[in-house]
């Protein structure tokens, strides 16, 4: 990669973890930053969790007419969820094209939006993953929301248990 690209690729993720931690200051949660992307896209954004095993993803961003499907594994931790939702998220706010593992057949994108139009579905399985970059990028952006959310969650913490030292003073 060529030293200008190099920098535009640097831009572009400082860019993305930027906007990512100022959709979490407006709730500290997981489901908050999903709802304040929704808003800040103004497109609905569904998370649904769906059995994600074997040779799957361990989660998906699926785009549709109506809507933006993340998927995450069925069972997962909070922590896992979390993770997952992020580098998704991450996806999003890198404004990558939507990529689709094989695993995810028509018949099982059927199950998860019936509304789907077949042709749109077929367009979604012609693209079979991203590239490692991209990945890599996703990572990066999603792993610094986690860090972010966590810090917010430490901090409502350490709010609350000062609150309860100056009552017991």
């Amino acid at each position: 990669m060529a030293r200008s690209e190099r920098h535009r690729a640097s831009v572009r993720l400082r860019q993305a973890v930027r906007t990512g931690r100022a959709l979490i200051r407006e709730s500290g949660t997981i489901d908050g930053l999903v709802d304040s992307l929704a808003r800040s896209r103004e497109r609905d954004v569904r998370v649904i969790e769906v059995p994600l095993t074997g040779n799957a993803p361990s989660g998906a961003w699926i785009p549709t007419l109506q809507y933006d499907y993340l998927l995450v594994p069925l069972g997962a931790s909070p922590t896992r969820r979390c993770a997952v939702l992020c580098h998704e998220v991450g996806h999003l706010l890198l404004h990558h094209d939507p990529a689709f593992h094989s695993s995810l057949n028509p018949k099982l994108l059927a199950a998860l939006a019936p509304s789907l139009p077949i042709d749109t579905t077929r367009k979604m399985l012609q693209r079979t993953g991203y590239s490692n970059h991209e990945e890599a990028a996703a990572e990066y952006v999603g792993t610094s929301l986690a860090v972010a959310l966590d810090d917010c969650a430490r901090a409502a913490e350490w709010q609350a248990s000062s609150r309860l030292s100056t009552r017991l003073r």
